[in-house]
Parts: C-alpha cells; structure tokens; sequence
C-alpha cells in the first residue's frame, strides 16, 4: 500500500510539472512566433529527461522505452519548461512513427561529449521519406492526419534559444535518431 501509494504521487508530481510546463506554452502555441521569453535556468538535463522518461514509460501501445541517462552531471542554462516540451515532443514523434508497428523501441540518451551535451531520441520505425526531410523543421509542416506542424519548429525555436542545435538522421525501414545538443553550463 505505501508503495503504490508513493508511486501515485511520484506520477501525480510528474503530471503537475508536465502540465504546468504545457501551460506555460499552451496560449502562445497557436501563434508560433511569439513563444513565451525563455526563463534560462541551471539545471540537470538528466532531470528533465528522466521526468519526460517516467511520464512516457506506460504508454498505450506495446512500444518499448528505454532510458540510457549519462552518469555524469549534465548541468545546461536554458528554459526548463521550454525544454521539457521538446524532450515530450521528441518522444511523442517517435511513438507516433512506429505507433502501429510490431517490436517498435524507442531509446532516449543522455551523454556529455567535451563541453556539450547530447539527447537523443531514437526510434526503429520507417524513418523519414527523402521527399520530406527539409520540411521537417518548417512551421505549418506535418506528416500526420492531426495537428497543427508546429512541434518541431517550435523545438528547433526553443534549442536554438538555448545556444543548441537540433539535428536528426534517418534510414528508411531502420528508423530516426533526433539529436538536441546543447552547451554545458559552466
């Protein structure tokens, strides 16, 4: 009982940061030049990560997730709200690719490499058609029945405010790695 019970609250406060981070974003999505000014923090990327991990893990579909989180501090001077939003994003893209697919995966990384800091979200779905691929960041873009197209712009938006880069590459029928790279704070 204090087990199920300490668990509650652990996805209860993990809902709460979601939402209030959801929210802070939630007016301005609409209008996609006008994100909310970044209110740069420092923080653990790893934190976050793990946050956006533990939300994901029971997911609807038979999707496996994997959290493969750096051991060494990963402290980044950035908007954590905003940040927490291209983590979900990310996420969410990669169930969406592979949402009807047998054996899908997707693993999130977490690793320092010199001054900067890398997370990766990879998935084993089609990968992403030659014909689309220098859409994928422009606004108003999407490859699905839904939504708006503006979930990876926004995210290229919000690491590039950041001083980060995002980046993916893709294989037809291998899947898509999403990279965001960012400095580490000092």
């Amino acid at each position: 009982p204090d087990k199920a019970r300490d668990w509650s609250r652990m996805v209860a406060s993990r809902m709460i940061e979601q939402i209030d981070g959801l929210a802070l974003i939630a007016d301005e999505f609409s209008h996609f030049a006008r994100l909310p000014k970044a209110k740069a923090i420092k923080f653990d990327l790893r934190d976050l990560v793990n946050s956006a991990y533990e939300l994901h893990r029971i997911n609807e579909n038979s999707v496996s997730l994997k959290l493969e989180n750096s051991t060494e501090t990963c402290h980044v001077f950035a908007d954590r709200n905003q940040l927490l939003r291209v983590a979900n994003n990310l996420i969410k893209n990669a169930f969406q690719a592979i949402s009807q697919q047998e054996g899908g995966e997707v693993i999130i990384r977490v690793k320092t490499q010199g001054n900067e800091v890398e997370l990766t979200v990879n998935d084993n779905g089609p990968g992403i058609d030659d014909a689309i691929r220098e859409r994928i960041f422009q606004p108003n873009f999407t490859t699905k029945s839904s939504g708006m197209g503006l979930g990876l712009a926004m995210c290229r938006n919000i690491v590039q405010q950041a001083n980060g880069q995002i980046s993916f590459t893709t294989e037809p029928g291998i899947g898509t790695t999403f990279s965001v790279v960012l400095p580490l704070a000092e």
